[in-house]
């Protein structure tokens, strides 16, 4: 098994926190990917279309391109698990 040593080595409050360790290391990863991709689409891609952008808009095409690319992925990953 591959979990063997940390049930011999840690008491149970320790493995909680291990978890909770990795998950919040995990969440870290994952909100700086996605803050990445908006930042991608919204100055390369949304400049792009729209040359006269305003700050304001783009703060918010930023925040909806978030959004819709959580939706997007995770969409993607449930359809992938049903094929």
């Amino acid at each position: 098994m591959i979990f063997t040593l940390p049930k011999i080595l840690y008491k149970p409050g320790m493995k909680g926190l291990m978890l909770a360790v990795m998950l919040a290391a995990l969440m870290s990863s994952l909100t700086s990917i996605f803050n990445s991709a908006s930042t991608i689409f919204t100055m390369d891609i949304w400049k792009l279309i729209r040359k006269e952008a305003s700050d304001f808009e783009l703060i918010v095409v930023g925040r909806y391109g978030r959004v819709s690319h959580n939706n997007l992925k995770s969409i993607s990953h449930i359809l992938g698990a049903q094929w």
